[in-house]
């Protein structure tokens, strides 16, 4: 149990709660008196309680389990209280030291009341170390210039059933007093503490210092800190309050400070977090000032200015006014909970950030209002999100000022809207969310749209890396390893796709495939039959950091037929299972993400010509058609985007040639090493994707051009080996590089 815990009960001590109920409810009669410098008296133990009257400079000790009734101590006495039990405690002009868990109770009046005389200022001093005091109405009343410091102890003022600032159970009812608690709580039943002028006759306008560290004020039913009058006719007060070192304010109505009636507060917030609402009336004054990584959250009504440095945080829970925003590198979030608020300021200068949400439908949303002048370099985060905006909203007003020269950005350069990115625009003294142009004038998309444009896309790469290439199956025939076997190979590709396509990103590709075959001769010539089956993982990554992923499951069936004469045709039919995931890094950092599955069918056949050359060259002209449908989809990320994916379709034809030459070694090896060149053509050009309500095209059509080099080697006459390369440059993709190799071994 730490020293804020230990005293935060209002009557710290249990057990002896009767007993001073008993003592307290009993009118004091002073039995013991003591007047002068040279009286003093010791309450011991045992020692029948009674009330003390200490004047004139005369001392008063109560030692541990001492108990007394209620103390006197005025002109200035001294009163000592270690470890003892006393009811209350009134002190005028005097000083009174309280310690070792030693409890104040009074069941009828406050527990201490630190008074003064007509005409003149009280400089009573309570001290309060490690003990606990309980009163009605009042835990402590302390007047003008008196001096109250409570170290690891607890105040507790119960509720006496009247109304006014301080009535109804006040911690601390301050009229213009010195406050200092050092790991301490403070509570009423009503309010924490109460601040109010001494109304006096000859008293003008008080000050209140109320400094808070580690320690937690809290108002029952009511507010943690209220500042006003008791009556109309009570001067004017002012309350300096420093909030520190993890010191808390909590108000049972929701309000940690409550001016009013023309009364005035500074308050400075250091290294505290604050949750709770300050209202302040029109006719009074409030300056609350945030540093060293303190926070507020709550909702700020009429306040006179508002100071917030670079290490703190005010978390707005209300649409809120404020006289004048200085901004000293601090944060203001909108975003707290659901709806949308306002921030309406007189002025705002320095350098701030302001989180905001906005609604295009509708065209509302989180919106600070200046006034008067803006100054100063400023910074909107305003929450991305997939939805779309309805058709016909206009631009969102965020920032409305009567002038200046502010300068407002969005932190992020753009912001993300459903399908299209926004900016921030000046508009005469406004700023607000336009939709960004590229350089021909059109929209640009988010990353999100990005992100699915190119997931929706990748199938067809996929599915044609995952091919390889047919050319190493012939070249297991030509090199004379016949018979029926099994075969594995591995593979990697990348692809880079242009902008032109419809998006722009690139796709790393990585994956195995294995297969088995039988081998039929006929007089036409070698027959090959087999199935085959893989993996493959694509990894799609766009140009905003956001990225996809394609996991592929195949199954396929294939066949190889090579005639006498040199002839030869290889025909393929694959069947994906397509699991598809987008990870979108939006443009302000923050992730979405979402997955689909569908299904691809494919096939692909290729007619060629091996021509043998002399001195084991040879020449292989060949075309090949490809073709590849996939099943459309449509899923919906948890940004709110909505994304339709219809069916996928490419058609591919290629023609080119392959030249080689076979080696033939002494031990029966082969070396066939071979280089090929193609020329490819895209036919398909309508794969539809509609984001949200915008329908795109995904188009590869165009022609590319490919280069490739391989060698397969015959190790032994049942084991084969082959690695082979490829490269590819094209009007809307591109392969840097293509790597696959492989074994056979036939049985």
């Amino acid at each position: 149990m730490n020293d804020k815990e230990k005293f935060a009960t209002p009557f710290a001590r249990q057990s002896l709660s009767s007993i001073m109920l008993a003592l307290s409810c009993v009118a004091p009669v002073y039995a013991g008196v003591l007047d002068g410098a040279f009286d003093s008296a010791t309450v011991v133990p045992g020692n029948t309680p009674d009330s003390w009257s200490v004047s004139n400079k005369a001392k008063l000790s109560v030692d541990p389990g001492g108990v007394t009734r209620a103390i006197s101590v005025f002109n200035e006495g001294f009163v000592t209280i270690n470890n003892g039990t006393t009811g209350a405690i009134n002190a005028l002009n005097s000083t009174v030291d309280i310690s070792a868990a030693s409890n104040i109770f009074s069941a009828n009046s406050a527990g201490i009341t630190l008074s003064s005389n007509a005409f003149e200022d009280s400089s009573s001093v309570l001290t309060v170390v490690d003990s606990s005091i309980s009163g009605l109405q009042s835990g402590v009343f302390q007047a003008t210039g008196s001096q109250l410091s409570l170290t690891n102890s607890s105040v507790y003022g119960r509720d006496n059933g009247l109304s006014g600032i301080g009535n109804g159970g006040v911690g601390v009812n301050n009229r213009g007093g010195l406050l200092e608690a050092i790991g301490s709580s403070i509570t009423g039943d009503r309010n924490g503490i109460a601040v109010f002028a001494d109304g006096r006759s000859g008293t003008g306008a008080s000050t209140a210092d109320i400094t808070l560290n580690d320690s937690d004020v809290q108002g029952i039913t009511g507010t943690a800190i209220v500042v006003g009058r008791r009556l109309a006719s009570d001067p004017l007060v002012t309350a300096n309050i420093l909030v520190s070192n993890g010191s808390t304010l909590s108000g049972g109505n929701g309000n940690l400070l409550e001016v009013a009636d023309g009364n005035t507060a500074n308050v400075t917030v250091d290294a505290s977090h604050l949750t709770g609402n300050a209202i302040i009336d029109a006719t009074s004054v409030a300056n609350l000032g945030l540093q060293n990584g303190s926070s507020l959250t709550g909702q700020l009504t009429h306040m006179t200015s508002l100071a917030i440095d670079g290490s703190s945080v005010w978390n707005m829970t209300d649409s809120s006014t404020v006289g004048a925003l200085n901004m000293n590198g601090g944060e203001v979030h909108f975003a707290q909970g659901t709806g949308y608020r306002q921030l309406t300021v007189d002025s705002l200068s320095g350098t701030g950030t302001y989180f905001m949400n906005v609604n295009f439908p509708g065209a509302n949303g989180d919106q600070l209002i200046v006034n008067g002048q803006a100054e100063g370099n400023h910074s909107l985060v305003v929450k991305n999100t997939g939805l779309e905006p309805t058709k016909g909203d206009g631009d969102v007003v965020v920032v409305k000022t009567g002038g200046g020269g502010a300068d407002f950005t969005l932190r992020d350069g753009v912001m993300d809207y459903g399908t299209f990115q926004y900016e921030l625009k000046k508009q005469e003294n406004d700023w607000a969310l336009v939709q960004v142009a590229d350089g021909g004038g059109g929209p640009v998309i988010t990353p999100s749209t990005a992100t699915v444009l190119g997931l929706f896309s990748a199938a067809p790469t996929v599915w044609y890396g995952e091919l390889a290439t047919l050319r190493t199956r012939m070249g297991e025939l030509r090199t004379g390893n016949s018979g029926s076997g099994g075969w594995a190979r591995a593979y990697g590709n990348k692809f880079d796709v242009d902008q032109s396509s419809g998006v722009a990103y690139q796709q790393n590709q990585q994956g195995i495939s294995l297969g088995a075959d039988g081998q039929l001769n006929t007089a036409e010539g070698e027959w090959l039959l087999g199935v085959l089956g893989g993996y493959s993982k694509s990894d799609l990554a766009m140009s905003s950091g956001s990225k996809g992923r394609v996991n592929s499951t195949y199954v396929g069936v294939y066949t190889t037929w090579l005639a006498p004469s040199g002839y030869y045709v290889d025909a393929v039919v694959k069947l994906n299972h397509l699991d598809n995931i987008a990870d979108v890094r939006m443009s302000d950092g923050e992730k979405s993400k979402g997955d689909y599955s569908n299904l691809g069918l494919g096939g692909s056949l290729e007619v060629g010509k091996h021509i043998k050359l002399s001195d084991e060259w040879f020449v292989e002209p060949y075309a090949q058609l490809s073709a590849l449908a996939v099943a459309g989809k449509d899923f919906t990320l948890d940004n709110g985007m909505r994304a339709d994916g219809k069916q996928a379709d490419s058609i591919l034809g290629k023609v080119g040639t392959t030249v080689g030459r076979n080696f033939t070694f002494a031990n029966g090896s082969k070396v066939q090493p071979y280089v090929k060149v193609a020329a490819a053509h895209e036919f398909s050009k309508g794969n539809k994707v509609t984001v949200n309500d915008t329908r795109f095209t995904n188009d590869f059509s165009g022609t590319r051009g490919e280069l490739g080099a391989g060698i397969a080697v015959q190790v032994r006459d049942n084991l084969q080996f082959h690695v082979d390369a490829d490269y590819s440059n094209g009007e809307k993709i591109d392969q840097p590089w293509g790597l696959s190799t492989g074994v056979r071994y036939t049985f």
